[in-house]
């Protein structure tokens, strides 16, 4: 585990600037007080084409700080608000739930996974 520290408003600055650079736009984020994690709203399909998840997880890991090790959709919700489909964003730092680094869905390769040096298990 990452002794980091997560920079929240750096990562989610450096979200809009790639989204707005692969052609989605700015995307909103959901507000999070879970160690670690950010989520932004759900892309559909056709919205996510340009996003390579690997190159997202580079630009998020120099901006905020701290290596990402997830990217997977998800429901997301705050305190007693409605659930929103999001797409959550997992660093490693301190408290982070190992939950997230073996998460089924995660959308980052195992290449990205290797360079990180959190190689994932084979999928069964």
């Amino acid at each position: 585990m990452s002794a980091q520290t997560l920079d929240r408003e750096a990562a989610a600055v450096a979200l809009d600037q790639y989204m707005d650079l692969v052609g989605v736009g700015m995307v909103t984020v959901f507000e999070s007080r879970t160690p670690g994690v950010m989520a932004f709203e759900r892309l559909t399909a056709r919205e996510a084409a340009p996003v390579d998840w690997d190159m997202l997880a580079q630009v998020l890991s120099a901006a905020g700080g701290a290596p990402v090790v997830c990217v997977a959709p998800c429901d997301w919700s705050f305190d007693d608000s409605h659930d929103e489909e999001a797409t959550l964003v997992a660093f490693d730092v301190p408290g982070l739930d190992d939950g997230y680094r073996d998460d089924p869905r995660n959308e980052l390769s195992a290449g990205y996974m290797a360079e990180i040096g959190m190689p994932r298990a084979p999928s069964p």
